[in-house]
């Protein structure tokens, strides 16, 4: 994993330290690539722990900083990329461990100006949006995770 720093901080494995913002947008690329993976898999879905673990590995990227302070800046670009290239809104696919469910800000499922959704509704709007992620990789022919 690199050698930690003191503190908190940003790093690659070598122990070049890095502005926060670098590191999430090279997880950000990386996150995109796993989740558009794991939906080849109908039904698959990723807990955020599972996909800061993957970014870190994928990317030599690492940080000691607690997961709830970055996932958010991660998951926000990925959101962002797919509804710019036209893809469905992978941050669906990513489920807290406890419950399963999405997270209160449902990265990719809100319109403009919308706010918090209730429990029901953010989990309807996660469900139709996992089946598009799952058409999407079916339809262009994504590979499951290995």
């Amino acid at each position: 994993m690199g050698r930690p720093l003191p503190g908190r901080g940003y790093w690659r494995e070598d122990g070049e330290v890095l502005p926060a913002r670098t590191a999430w947008e090279e997880w950000a690329l990386r996150a995109r690539e796993v989740l558009a993976r794991l939906a080849a898999r109908e039904g698959a879905v990723i807990t955020y722990g599972e996909l800061g673990r993957a970014v870190q590995s994928g990317t030599g990227v690492h940080t000691n900083v607690p997961l709830p302070h970055w996932i958010g800046q991660v998951l926000r670009r990925v959101a962002a990329e797919a509804g710019r290239a036209g893809e469905p809104p992978w941050t669906a696919l990513v489920v807290h461990a406890a419950d399963g469910t999405v997270g209160r800000e449902c990265l990719g499922l809100l319109g403009p100006g919308e706010g918090p959704l209730p429990d029901e509704e953010r989990e309807t709007r996660a469900e139709i949006a996992r089946r598009a992620c799952y058409r999407h990789a079916s339809a262009t022919g994504a590979r499951p995770p290995r």
